[in-house]
């Protein structure tokens, strides 16, 4: 049975810190690969935004990309 991990690890909180206007989750695919997910919050004036990348090093510099 596969389950869901309910503490987020340092990096992914240090994620949602610098970036709050997205939702950042980690999602793990059935044959052990894992691909981080941003999506922007709020779309007002801005457009929808999703981003995906293999590790947080990767997720940050899409997320610097799109919000700088």
């Amino acid at each position: 049975m596969t389950g869901y991990l309910i503490n987020a690890s340092e990096e992914l909180r240090r994620l949602r810190e610098d970036f709050p206007d997205f939702l950042i989750r980690l999602i793990f695919q059935e044959h052990g690969a894992s691909t981080f997910v941003a999506v922007r919050k709020d779309t007002a004036g801005r457009g929808p935004v999703l981003l995906t990348a293999p590790d947080t090093d990767a997720q940050r510099r899409e997320l610097d990309r799109v919000v700088r």
